[in-house]
């Protein structure tokens, strides 16, 4: 769908502009995109192509990725997000708090860190679930 875009592998989806999605059931959008793994999601614009080997059936490092490129020459991500869950952003996350899990191991605490006007740090327990 769009303008001269691409979708090479089986159940691939591409759109936009000059969109690649050669991975299996993988989906690039946006502006010069490119999704080559499977089931990978890439979006936004002219995107750093995920480094794992490339294979049209096989898993990349990333599941999500979001270009903040501005050329071909000028190829950046805004935020990747892996298999295992771990996110990564180039700019940043802003909120009123983060529910951090200990890094005791074998613990299953999880904790609500918030920051102050003063800039004091608290973690208060979560204890309902």
């Amino acid at each position: 769908e769009g303008y001269h875009t691409t979708a090479s592998s089986n159940y691939a989806h591409a759109e936009g502009s000059y969109a690649v999605a050669s991975g299996w059931a993988s989906h690039a959008e946006g502006q010069n995109t490119i999704a080559n793994h499977k089931s990978a999601h890439v979006c936004g614009e002219y995107n750093v192509a995920d480094p794992a080997e490339t294979g049209q059936s096989q898993l990349g490092t990333y599941v999500i990725i979001v270009g903040n490129g501005t050329s071909d020459s000028k190829r950046s991500n805004a935020h990747t997000l892996d298999w295992s869950g771990n996110a990564w952003f180039a700019g940043t996350i802003e909120g009123t708090g983060i529910i951090l899990k200990s890094s005791t191991k074998g613990s299953s605490k999880r904790f609500w860190v918030t920051v102050d006007d003063a800039g004091a740090l608290s973690a208060k327990e979560i204890t309902e679930t």
